[in-house]
């Protein structure tokens, strides 16, 4: 009998001497994770409101636009845009802090957490080892699940985005201006003249029309139009020849449909894609008019695809 007392006796005390010495009084919970793409990628998906919907897992429960459930942790993002990688965790009667914190890893990014949790008396330390495992595993999960959405272009720009080459080479264009936003007429009758143009000078075009609008700073709107053409044609009058540089680096969109804030909302994601990718642009962003909206006045069946010469 004494035998098994000591017995129980040395493990009691090897299990405590272990809890003390072994389990620090302070845990710190340190997650990282891997994401296919650039930094400002990262950190912009990271503190949208609207793609964090996104990129959390289904089991996820939302509490509101900054709070959310997950495995019994709720996790609390920042609402001040200019503190946007802050972050903090609750877990039954735990509350600790961290930076969202990301490094660019040469095309890709490393991201992590790191949770500093409460100290604790001898009693609970413990306990509070099992609770920062359990943070550490659902912040884990969490970063996984950005890393997976982050994989996917169209999850973060609303369609595909891609790196090509310039196709066409040589343009004829046409510079206009209207005191409200350009009308599908004041676009088309510009591309006719354009159009009339190449023929008389037995000019085949080889593409759809493009198109550039600019918001005056004064009042009003500038654009412009042009057509690919086979061939250079001399400028005349108000209308002018532009050559692209062959196998020029090209910012291409996957289609997107939709009317003209449609296309202004996908133009503002190429440019956040040519941010990421910290590109510099020789020349103008366009849109290719695949839908001939002359002939199609339903918006929502209108088709384009964005580009952005870049270097």
């Amino acid at each position: 009998m004494k035998q098994t007392f000591a017995v129980i006796f040395f493990v009691l005390m090897f299990f405590l001497g272990f809890v003390y010495f072994f389990i620090s009084p302070q845990q710190i919970v340190i997650v990282a994770q891997s994401c296919n793409a650039p930094k400002t990628t990262v950190q912009r998906v990271f503190a949208s409101n609207f793609l964090r919907n996104k990129w959390m897992p289904k089991e996820v429960k939302k509490i509101n636009d900054n709070q959310f459930l997950y495995n019994g942790c709720t996790f609390r993002f920042a609402t001040d845009f200019f503190q946007s990688n802050r972050v903090a965790v609750s877990y039954k009667s735990i509350e600790a802090n961290s930076l969202f914190i990301s490094q660019s890893v040469g095309d890709s990014s490393l991201v992590g957490l790191n949770f500093i949790l409460p100290e604790t008396n001898f009693i609970n330390r413990l306990p509070q080892y099992f609770n920062a495992q359990h943070i550490s595993k659902t912040s884990q999960q969490l970063l996984k699940s950005l890393s997976n959405f982050l994989a996917k272009p169209e999850n973060i720009y609303g369609t595909t985005m891609q790196q090509t080459f310039v196709k066409d080479t040589t343009l004829i264009s046409i510079k206009a201006a209207t005191v409200q936003y350009p009308t599908v007429s004041d676009i088309y009758k510009n591309i006719k003249i354009l159009q009339k143009f190449a023929k008389q000078n037995t000019a085949i075009q080889t593409n759809p029309p493009m198109l550039h609008i600019l918001k005056n700073m004064e009042s009003g709107y500038n654009f412009m139009v042009a057509i690919p053409v086979n061939k250079w044609i001399a400028n005349s009058g108000a209308i002018m020849g532009k050559r692209m540089l062959p196998g020029g680096n090209m910012l291409e969109s996957g289609e997107v449909v939709g009317g003209f804030y449609t296309v202004d909302n996908y133009l503002k994601e190429l440019e956040n894609y040519k941010t990421d990718l910290n590109s510099i642009s020789p020349a103008i962003p366009y849109q290719s008019l695949i839908t001939d909206r002359l002939k199609v006045a339903d918006t929502n069946l209108w088709v384009t695809k964005l580009y952005y010469p870049v270097f």
